[in-house]
């Protein structure tokens, strides 16, 4: 594929994989439903200055993006994601945990001052589940992924990026927890977040042990939470 733009890069990727014509014979059989359409990013709230969530990849597929329904352009079929994933039937469907952390993601865009909110993926193809070691075994061994990634990489320099993350419930969050993860590092480096930079602002506690924290640098931001990859409620901060 041309050396495009991100966006004009993912209209690319989708175009080839309903063509049958996209080539991942260099990542492992059976770690990705590929017969579910690829799904680099999502425009979930209109701004002019978008907060960019940095997620692994798009999760358990839907039937609408199987190939026999997926619409015939990725615009199409991103605007027809944002309307689904924002619907009270997705919510009712299983998706209500999704939809609340959207919904918290708005907040947080405004809180970390941003207006506006595009999700976008480490990895663009759907899993039912996925451990991040094989995620990040394959973001280092497939050119396929690779090729997705250096994208995405030059995209996100210039763009304010959040990444929210579990962490280890046994110590309280402190300020080289981000470092702890590999996972984490590497979205980090695609982020071009500097984590020697990373200032710490704790945003919930249980008695002396911070439970959740956000990290900044300028308009990058990780925030770790005990237990589970959720963003902490803001009234709560």
């Amino acid at each position: 594929m041309m050396n495009a733009d991100y966006f004009t890069y993912c209209d690319e990727l989708y175009a080839a994989w309903q063509r049958g014509e996209l080539d991942l014979s260099d990542v492992p059989s059976g770690l990705f439903d590929l017969a579910f359409a690829p799904e680099p990013y999502i425009r979930l709230q209109e701004g002019k200055r978008p907060l960019h969530m940095l997620l692994t990849n798009p999760g358990a597929p839907m039937a609408f993006q199987h190939r026999s329904e997926a619409p015939p352009t990725y615009r199409a079929f991103a605007e027809l994601s944002q309307s689904i994933y924002l619907s009270d039937q997705f919510a009712k469907e299983g998706g209500a945990n999704a939809r609340r952390r959207i919904y918290k993601s708005f907040d947080f865009a405004l809180f970390l001052g941003c207006s506006g909110l595009v999700n976008v993926e480490t990895i663009p193809f759907h899993s039912a589940r996925l451990d991040k070691r094989q995620a990040l075994k394959v973001s280092q061994t497939a050119h396929s992924i690779q090729a997705y990634q250096s994208q995405l990489q030059s995209f996100l320099v210039n763009q304010p990026v959040l990444i929210v993350a579990a962490c280890r419930s046994d110590e309280s969050i402190h300020a080289g927890s981000v470092a702890q993860n590999p996972w984490l590092r590497f979205q980090c480096d695609l982020a071009s977040i500097q984590m020697d930079r990373l200032e710490l602002k704790p945003l919930t506690r249980k008695g002396a042990k911070v439970t959740s924290a956000l990290f900044s640098a300028g308009s990058k931001h990780v925030v770790l939470t005990m237990g589970s990859n959720n963003l902490p409620s803001l009234d709560a901060v």
